[in-house]
């Protein structure tokens, strides 16, 4: 790789100075004539391009709508990442985070419509995608030490920028010019603990040609546990009963024999032959603590015997980060300048997780404990044991990330024919690299050996197989009781290695020039950008030989992959002013966009951009674009085979069922749920009326992996805005945008929850279900289910919206005190899936939907006051309420919903369905989260006895305000029951030294 990088650099400069050459050449002559007017001239090589266009040295100042984070007002959030940054601002929605993943990833995800369709630039350039291999960025690896300032174009931006930037981008531009030393020091805390330190160290030498940077960066958090907040207490949502919520398998355990002389099927014993040691059919037993053998069980009640695994998780994940950055400029002539960039991102993190479940008679371990084993004294098979392997102390998960990045380019200027004109040739490659290991697991095939016959040999030891048939080196396992499990089982179960890797490699390679006055009109002078560019990029999945083989227990096999794609581009961009100072047309200008794209698979296809300002008068102005996008996907072409078992009867169900407990009461009618239409289509399928019973949906084939026949999907993104400046009430500005984005052929990652619902209501629809995806056997059970990317239905999504903005600043003799008020309202979100195209605002979608809550309203509101040496900045966030789908419908628990549905309902086709069962977007019972505000207050401090020293602190979530119980969020084993977007349950602490030298 280092003589890739050296042959780019010398390719870099190679280029560059043929062009300084040629244009010195052709400009040699008038430069001979006015030596002396050349020396006086200011150096041009400092005109830039404001984010939005590529266009140096035209002013497009309030023509996009863009918002844009000082480092000042950065510094009064009190944040310690560009992820932090993201997550204040009202535009932003739900990314993965320190609460809600087990990676280190951090992603940009304007307006919630997905992180991987907002683009993320670093100087004006992209950056290389995180370890997910689908290109999106972590905005982790970018120290937040060393950012001057966070752009945020709030429009599509494709057209100039690139694929993935079909909602808008993000451009984080680093310090420049940067000369002295700069040191900080950071101690922060939550309430319960989770202690965080950061310290940056910054130095840098600004000269006259040469400038160069160097910051590092150390931080580390440390984790909280669930069990220190009574809302993630215990299994979410909180409040729900023990009976509905609570794990089965315990670590007492819960079992259930085979009737003496019953046939196995498939090594299984039939449930109808199942049954306690007293002869009663179908009743789980278990033990009290301390107690095993054949007398003291008791029938297992999940009221009182159930598991509470929540103390077993972090809500708050700990890690460990180390960074580098460092930058160079030199100034190889007034008219030529080479920068080089380098950063260095090493990030770990460790998280605890429950015990791994020992689940004998299920899909994961489908056999039976025999009679001849010697933990079994029954004297008959055992046919079910769930039981939690708590003697581990829980498995766990730990996770080591780097990425590398080096950029380097050449500017310049020139004046050829009276016009002056920039360049730019460079590139920027990129590594992220991700190690996970799974720890304290399982071998599933050693735990079948160990369950297997077993006897006592000559020499008293307990030996696996039978006398003659000895399996070296098994040790039995004991799973009756509490505690049975002896440190000798555990080390003959744990596996050694158990690994997942993913790499991520992204170059990009850019050539660009500009003008501001390719030629005049008589409004002004036209500018022109023109560039061509080369992206690659490749990932690789990698799986240690123990899981490709699926010997972990309760993982699939994960099969490794590699891949990648490759785009030429060019673009150009036009900048073209058509009126000015007339009447109501102070001035109006137009610019116009376009980008062809040929990928390395054949695909092409040709974006085009144009926007309008139009300014009234001096107070008051209009904006307007049209823009089109185009994105692939690498994850869904690169997906590894991940292949694995199902079981039908929890949180993933075949809606043709029903689900009934031990005792044989129905606790979940999803056949109830359908409408007659649907209920006839299961019929068809040979399900019996009523629907059937889950419990034979236990060993349901899966697979995920890639579709080779994966499409790019495509966007049109409009907005109108309005700009409004008082000249009476000085230092206020306000404006207001529409936005209104549509995609077609829209990506999309269904869950093997969304294929049932498809391939039930859409059977054989390609872009919802195609044909093969489910299989169902004669009597209607599902026996396999395949999901990958999928391209949907036409017109797939919709999202329009208003942002409001106002911002106002009064210096007055008692100090200068501002005001920002930021508002981002959504008002459609529509999914072609829901039918009669719903709009889903104000929902907390999941399962059939992207998992994530829709606010009508997120809302900022900024007061500050700084006076002399003194600053003081008060800050409410305002989340709006949300509805979500009842999941406790048909249980004891549904009460805890607050908006039950009637009794019946008619719906659009004439249907009569029972209200209470349908889905809450079509009438059915719902729960109505709350609004939602946080507040925030940070204090600084210039201190006087040392020039450059500056004191703050503060508090986020000063009331401690806490959030409202999720029916929707607790879904997974890891939910939280509560919006991870709201952050941590508890009040946050902050203190921060720097000092500049």
């Amino acid at each position: 790789m280092r003589k890739s990088l050296l042959r780019l650099t010398a390719l870099t400069a190679g280029i560059g100075i043929g062009l300084a050459g040629q244009a010195q050449a052709q400009t040699a002559p008038a430069a001979a004539e006015s030596a002396a007017s050349s020396q006086a001239e200011a150096k041009t090589l400092d005109r830039v391009a404001v984010t939005g266009s590529k266009i140096k040295g035209v002013d497009m100042e309030s023509a996009v709508p863009l918002t844009s984070v000082t480092r000042a007002e950065i510094e009064r959030m009190g944040v310690t990442s560009v992820d932090e940054v993201m997550r204040v601002l009202t535009v932003s929605g739900e990314g993965a985070g320190r609460m809600s993943n087990d990676s280190h990833n951090s992603f940009a995800n304007l307006r919630n419509i997905g992180s991987n369709r907002t683009l993320v630039l670093v100087n004006g350039h992209r950056w290389v995608g995180s370890s997910n291999i689908n290109g999106t960025v972590n905005l982790n690896s970018i120290p937040l030490a060393a950012v001057e300032r966070v752009d945020v174009l709030k429009d599509g931006g494709s057209v100039l920028y690139g694929a993935d930037a079909m909602v808008g981008l993000i451009n984080i531009i680093l310090k420049d010019d940067f000369d002295g030393a700069e040191g900080s020091v950071r101690f922060s805390t939550y309430g319960k603990g989770g202690i965080e330190r950061n310290v940056n160290l910054t130095g840098g030498h600004a000269g006259e040609r040469f400038s160069a940077m160097l910051g590092v960066q150390f931080a580390e958090g440390e984790a909280i546990g669930n069990d220190e907040y009574e809302i993630t207490s215990t299994p979410p949502p909180f409040g729900s009963p023990k009976s509905l919520t609570w794990s089965d398998a315990t670590p007492a355990g819960r079992f259930l024999l085979c009737r003496r002389g019953a046939a196995l099927v498939n090594g299984l014993c039939p449930t109808n032959r199942q049954e306690d040691p007293s002869g009663r059919g179908g009743a789980f037993f278990t033990y009290d603590e301390g107690k095993t053998g054949t007398t003291d069980w008791h029938t297992y009640n999940r009221s009182n015997d159930g598991f509470n695994d929540r103390g077993y998780r972090d809500l708050l994940t700990g890690y460990k980060r180390k960074s580098a950055v460092g930058s160079m400029k030199f100034d190889i002539s007034d008219h030529m300048q080479f920068k080089v960039f380098a950063q260095y991102m090493d990030e770990s993190m460790k998280r605890p997780l429950p015990p791994t479940t020992i689940d004998v008679g299920s899909s994961a371990l489908p056999f039976v404990i025999p009679t001849n084993s010697y933990y079994n004294p029954f004297g008959k098979p055992i046919a079910r044991v769930q039981r939690a392997l708590a003697e581990t102390g829980g498995r766990g998960f730990a996770s080591r990330a780097q990425t590398k990045v080096i950029s380097s380019s050449l500017t310049g200027d020139f004046e050829l024919a009276g016009r002056s004109f920039d360049w730019e040739v460079g590139f920027m490659t990129g590594i992220t690299s991700q190690h996970a290991d799974n720890l304290y697991e399982v071998s599933a095939s050693r735990v079948r050996n160990a369950l297997g016959p077993s006897f006592k040999d000559a020499s008293g030891k307990i030996v696996c197989g039978t006398p003659g048939k000895v399996i070296e080196g098994c040790v039995p396992l004991n799973l009756l009781g509490t505690g049975a499990v002896t440190q000798e089982m555990l080390n003959y179960l744990r596996i050694d290695s158990n690994t997942n890797s993913n790499y991520f490699r992204d170059n990009d390679y850019f050539a660009q020039i500009s003008t501001p006055n390719l030629f005049s009109l008589p409004a002004g002078d036209v500018g022109m950008a023109a560039g061509v560019e080369r992206h690659v990029v490749w990932g690789r999945f990698v799986s240690s030989e123990v899981l490709q083989r699926a010997d972990v227990l309760g993982s699939s096999s994960r099969q490794p992959a590699s891949g990648g794609y490759g785009v030429k581009e060019a673009y150009a961009e036009f900048y073209v002013p058509v009126l000015k100072d007339l009447p109501l047309v102070k001035q109006l200008d137009f610019s116009l966009a376009g980008r062809f794209s040929k990928y390395d698979s054949g695909v092409s296809a040709f974006n085009k951009k144009w926007g309008m300002k139009w300014k009234i008068t001096d107070d008051l102005a209009l904006r307007a674009s049209y823009s089109t996008g185009y994105r692939l996907d690498l994850g869904g072409l690169l997906q590894n085979d991940i292949v694995g078992v199902l079981n039908l009867t929890g949180s993933t169900f075949d809606p043709c069922t029903v689900t009934r407990n031990s005792s044989g009461t129905v606790i979940a009618d999803h056949y109830g749920q359908l409408t007659p239409d649907l209920q006839a289509k299961c019929r068809a399928y040979g399900v019996p009326e009523g629907g059937y019973d889950s419990s034979l949906a236990t060993n349901v084939a899966t697979q995920r992996n890639a579709n080779q026949e994966l499409q790019p999907e495509k966007d049109v993104f409009r907005t109108l805005g309005l700009l409004y400046s008082p000249h009476f009430i000085d230092g206020l500005d306000l404006g207001l945008d529409y936005w209104d984005v549509r995609f077609r052929d829209s990506i999309v990652f269904p869950t093997p929850q969304t294929m049932l619902d498809n391939c039930l209501a859409f059977e054989g629809d390609s872009h919802r279900c195609p044909d093969g995806w489910v299989e169902r056997d004669a009597k209607g059970v599902v026996t396999y289910v395949r999901n990958a990317a999928l391209n949907s239905l036409g017109q797939g999504e919709r999202y329009t919206g208003y942002d409001f903005n106002a911002k106002y600043r009064l210096k007055t003799k008692w100090g200068n005190f501002r005001a920002d008020w930021t508002n981002t309202y959504l008002s459609l979100f529509q999914l072609n899936a829901v039918p009669p195209f719903q709009s889903m605002v104000g929902t907390y979608t999941a399962n059939t939907f992207p998992t994530r809550p829709n606010f009508r309203l997120r809302s900022n509101l900024a007061l500050g006051w700084d006076l002399g040496n003194w600053g003081v900045q008060w800050t409410a966030r305002y989340y709006s309420s949300l509805k979500e789908q009842c999941r406790f419908v048909g249980t004891i628990a549904v009460d805890m919903c607050n908006d039950l549905g009637e009794p019946t309902f008619v719906d659009p086709n004439g249907n009569v369905a029972n209200n209470r069962y349908l889905p809450f977007l079509r009438g059915g019972s719902a729960n109505r989260l709350g609004a939602y505000t946080l507040h925030d207050i940070s204090v600084s401090y210039k201190a006087p006895w040392l020039d450059g020293a500056r004191i703050s602190g503060g508090v986020r979530n000063a009331f401690n305000k806490q959030p409202s119980v999720s029916m929707t969020t607790g879904l997974s084993s890891s939910g939280i029951g509560f919006s991870p977007g709201f952050g941590m349950p508890d009040r946050y602490y902050y203190v921060e030294y720097k000092q500049k030298f």
